[in-house]
């Protein structure tokens, strides 16, 4: 879990001694999530074909898009890609992955994890 603090009145985690990044009025440290994912990484294929299985198509377009970009982004595979995106929800709702998968099972849709650009 992250150590917030603020740092001339920004969010900062100690752990990784590095700032946070802000989404929509949440911050979360990339050094966290990059732990998170690694952590979570050997389950990142069943997650994501899992996952594919239970999206309407829009959505399962929604994801695949976001995908593609995020591995040629990050030069990683598409199940390291979408722990990746799982772990920075995670962090960012104070939860871990499995609680994203649950809400996702739930709700059919990743359209709430989904950054802004692919919703």
């Amino acid at each position: 879990m992250q150590g917030i603090v603020l740092k001339e009145g920004a969010p900062w985690c100690n752990r990784h001694s590095m700032g946070h990044k802000v989404f929509d009025n949440r911050s979360v440290c990339i050094g966290c999530v990059e732990e998170m994912a690694e952590e979570n990484e050997i389950r990142g294929h069943k997650l994501l074909e899992e996952t594919r299985n239970i999206l309407s198509v829009a959505d399962l377009k929604k994801l695949n898009d976001y995908l593609q970009m995020s591995s040629l982004d990050l030069g990683r595979r598409q199940p390291f890609c979408f722990v990746r995106l799982l772990a920075t929800e995670a962090l960012l709702s104070n939860t871990s992955v499995g609680g994203i998968m649950r809400k996702i099972r739930k709700e059919r849709s990743i359209s709430e994890i989904l950054p802004s650009t692919f919703v």
